[in-house]
């Protein structure tokens, strides 16, 4: 278990590094190429080329950072499970930054000798700032 907790927070720095950097290739560099990703008031999005998409949308909204927090771990068979916390980190808007604190599940599939995300759910724990349109999502957006 040890080895598989080092190599998942491995993957979550680089997903994070890559946030930071603007870099939504690399970000879905973490994922399996068949990966289901299912954020918030949207449709499901499947595949690596869907999910890059996404986080390049994401980007493009402002995102410039990320950090994630593990609060649980288990692994059996090829097959791991992470459930924690995030906290996404905008573009200032006139002049007040913007944080998104979420929580998420991922499970990560071990192939290749490496362990990537093969589903996701997030949702977010804080409303979106009264300038974001009724009854419309970031993830609508970036779609």
């Amino acid at each position: 278990m040890q080895m598989t907790e080092e190599a998942l927070a491995q993957s979550n720095r680089h997903f994070a590094d890559a946030a930071a950097a603007g870099d939504a290739e690399a970000m879905a560099s973490v994922y399996t190429n068949d990966a289901e990703l299912l954020p918030p008031n949207t449709e499901t999005l499947r595949g690596r080329s869907a999910i890059e998409r996404f986080w390049q949308g994401a980007i493009e909204m402002g995102i410039r950072g990320l950090e994630l927090e593990t609060l649980q771990l288990e692994q059996t068979d090829g097959l791991a499970y992470e459930i924690g916390h995030y906290t996404l980190y905008f573009e200032a808007r006139h002049g007040a930054h913007v944080t998104d604190l979420a929580s998420y599940v991922v499970v990560h599939r071990r192939h290749d000798g490496r362990w990537q995300r093969a589903i996701e759910i997030f949702n977010w724990n804080t409303p979106w700032p009264d300038e974001q349109v009724a009854g419309s999502s970031p993830a609508s957006s970036i779609r």
